[in-house]
């Protein structure tokens, strides 16, 4: 009920923030930050909600496309609102800036050869936990 509550309210504020004024991009990257936390929350809510291993793994991958986001985004969004600086940035910059996040995805969210097996699930009485295995991904 949490996790559901939290995406509600998260996706309630970057809509209002949004409907004050869609020009300013300050207001449209917190829009994407509050977006990704609604799809981390609501997919870890239905991850722990899941009958068998298979539709938790699903929704701990939906999940992942949030939470492999939301650092990425949050470093933009506190940097243009602390920058003095108005303009444009390089094309490097957002390169260096979300790769991170896009290799998260990667890694988590998307079935490839890059991580095998992201998630050891195992059902508990508060759910599905992932156990973390001491590898690359987990540190």
């Amino acid at each position: 009920m949490l996790f559901i509550s939290v995406a509600i309210l998260a996706l309630a504020s970057g809509i209002l923030v949004l409907q004050n004024n869609h020009t300013i991009i300050s207001n449209r990257i917190f829009f994407a930050l509050v977006a990704a936390v609604s799809i981390w929350s609501s997919g870890l809510a239905f991850a722990n909600l899941a009958l068998t291993r298979e539709t938790a793994e699903l929704w701990r991958r939906v999940s992942a496309l949030g939470w492999g986001s939301v650092y990425a985004i949050f470093l933009h969004f506190i940097i243009l609102i602390s920058s003095k600086r108005v303009g444009k940035r390089p094309w490097w910059f957002y390169a260096v800036l979300y790769t991170p996040a896009l290799l998260t995805i990667l890694a988590f969210s998307i079935p490839s050869g890059l991580n095998a097996e992201p998630y050891q699930l195992r059902h508990t009485e508060f759910g599905w936990v992932n156990i973390a295995e001491h590898n690359i991904w987990d540190i």
